[in-house]
């Protein structure tokens, strides 16, 4: 398994991310050695998208403490975005497809990678953006899940304006 690409655990990352780096690198070792599974892995970046109720997601949160004013400083970091019903998709074309076996599928939206201060602006929050720390903008490719599953993204404005919209629909802010 080529692992250019991959979250390196040794990254200055959340106990979070690191986590799931370890954990998907364990799985496909145990594979490898023989273990008695086929597996297809399907890597989301940063969820969003509705919520069904209270219990938000770290990546709503944040739309959340946007749209209610939170003050808290906007990191300098680009993220990528998916909609969690384009996650769903994805688990789905995967366990159906016959040759997703023993890959490794990444889900994106079409559009770049964003900067807090991006989101904060698509919600019609104001935002500095302190561009020094940024660095440069990640390319993050779907074209495997596409060209192998046939899955298709939704815009990441839509993404965006529908969790907003799931927030304000629910009373969460």
């Amino acid at each position: 398994m080529d692992r250019a690409g991959w979250t390196d655990p040794a990254d200055d990352n959340t106990a979070y991310i690191r986590s799931k780096a370890v954990a998907e690198r364990a799985a496909w070792d145990f594979v490898a050695d023989g273990g008695p599974l086929e597996l297809t892995t399907v890597v989301p970046v940063g969820i969003f998208g509705p919520t069904l109720g209270p219990h938000l997601s770290t990546s709503v949160q944040i739309v959340r403490s946007m749209l209610t004013g939170d003050e808290q400083p906007l990191p300098a970091q680009y993220f990528g975005v998916v909609d969690v019903r384009d996650v769903a998709d994805a688990h789905l074309r995967a366990m159906t497809a016959d040759d997703a076996a023993g890959r490794r599928f990444l889900v994106v939206a079409d559009e770049p990678a964003l900067s807090f201060a991006e989101l904060a602006r698509m919600l019609g929050v104001a935002a500095e953006d302190d561009t020094r720390g940024l660095g440069d903008r990640p390319q993050i490719s779907n074209a495997q899940v596409k060209r192998l599953l046939g899955w298709q993204p939704r815009p990441l404005r839509q993404t965006i304006d529908d969790t907003a919209r799931s927030l304000r629909d629910l009373g969460l802010v």
